[in-house]
C-alpha cells in the first residue's frame, strides 16, 4: 500500500462541499474507499517502475515480493499484479462482476 495514499485521499476528500465531521474522522481508520486507492497507487507504480527500481537498489516491489514468495516468473507475477488492481477497483467502486 502507498504510504502517501491516504493522505492524498484525506485531502481530496477534505476539499469536498458535503465535509461532516463524522465522515472525515472516518478517515482515521483507512475506509476501503482509502485502503483501495492507497493499494492502487502501489500496484500501478510497481508495474511502471519495479524493473528500473530493481536495477538501482531500491526495494523490492510487490512484483518481486511476488515472485520470490510464489516461484514464479515475472510475467505470471505482473499479470497477479494486474488482478490486484482489478479487485481494487471492484473494492472502490463495488463488485459488479467481471
Amino acid at each position: 500500500m502507498s504510504s502517501s495514499g491516504p493522505v492524498f485521499m484525506t485531502n481530496a476528500y477534505g476539499m469536498s462541499n458535503n465535509l461532516t465531521k463524522e465522515s472525515l474522522v472516518s478517515f482515521a481508520t483507512y475506509p476501503k474507499v482509502a485502503r483501495c486507492s492507497a493499494m492502487l497507487l502501489r500496484l500501478y507504480n510497481d508495474l511502471a517502475t519495479s524493473t528500473i527500481e530493481l536495477e538501482r537498489g531500491d526495494a523490492p516491489s510487490s512484483i518481486q515480493c511476488y515472485m520470490l514468495e510464489s516461484g514464479v516468473p515475472e510475467m505470471a507475477a505482473r499479470k497477479k499484479i494486474r488482478e490486484l488492481i482489478k479487485a481494487n477497483w471492484r473494492g472502490i467502486n463495488g463488485d459488479r462482476g467481471s
